[in-house]
């Protein structure tokens, strides 16, 4: 993963509270893109209006700026965003599959980890440590 030091990201303890005096705590959040010919769509906003979304390079990772990422705490969450993107995509009949996939899908699973430790020399430090996953259907895959 990366390393990057960074307020603006407020990771949670994702446990049921039971390890309150481990060292880190942890976010999860997903994001799912479609690309459909030249475009490219956000599969979990929850607006009618069509955002623009931009793709870039960043430090030797792809970047996604204008795409909503949604928090989960469980599997159970994480299917609930699957399901709601997948009925978003443009589908058509072929001779193979009567719902085949005329789009490219792109979920990302993107974990942080923030590790506090304290030392006599160095006191108080932080660590944000992130790990993204990308999962992808090819359009006419299947």
């Amino acid at each position: 993963g990366n390393i990057q030091a960074t307020k603006s990201s407020s990771p949670r303890n994702a446990s049921d509270g039971s390890q309150q005096n481990r060292p880190f705590d942890y976010a999860v959040k997903l994001q799912f893109l479609e690309l459909y010919g030249e475009e490219i769509r956000d599969l979990l906003t929850t607006s009618s209006k069509h955002h623009k979304i931009t793709i870039r390079d960043k430090a030797g990772d792809a970047e996604v700026i204008g795409a909503t990422e949604v928090s989960v705490s469980n599997a159970q969450e994480a299917m609930v965003c699957l399901t709601r993107g997948m009925l978003r995509r443009v589908t058509g009949a072929t001779a193979m599959n009567a719902e085949s996939s005329r789009s490219h899908a792109i979920m990302s699973v993107i974990i942080e980890q923030v590790t506090r430790s304290s030392s006599e020399l160095e006191g108080d430090a932080v660590t944000l440590q992130t790990s993204k996953f990308n999962f992808v259907d090819l359009a006419g895959s299947e």
